[in-house]
């Protein structure tokens, strides 16, 4: 499952996510870090299966672990 966190808490996260994407209009989205307090502006963190599905272009839709309201989001290609 993907996450949404900004740059500066990923950097000190040990979570183990290391491809990460823009999520569409980033950073003007609204899409913002999922870190409890943090308001800056987030990227879509993978890792695993869908990492290497964002890699080859096959993925572009990330399901979020929104709680009881399931939540999906766009991201920009890889490049």
């Amino acid at each position: 499952m993907a996450v949404v966190r900004c740059v500066q808490c990923m950097s000190v996260s040990r979570e183990g996510y290391r491809i990460h994407a823009e999520p569409i209009g980033y950073p003007e989205a609204g899409v913002i870090c999922g870190m409890p307090g943090c308001e800056r502006p987030g990227l879509v963190w993978m890792r695993g299966r869908e990492a290497m599905e964002y890699v080859q272009g096959s993925k572009t839709c990330f399901p979020l672990n929104a709680g009881k309201r399931p939540a999906k989001i766009l991201v920009k290609l890889s490049e």
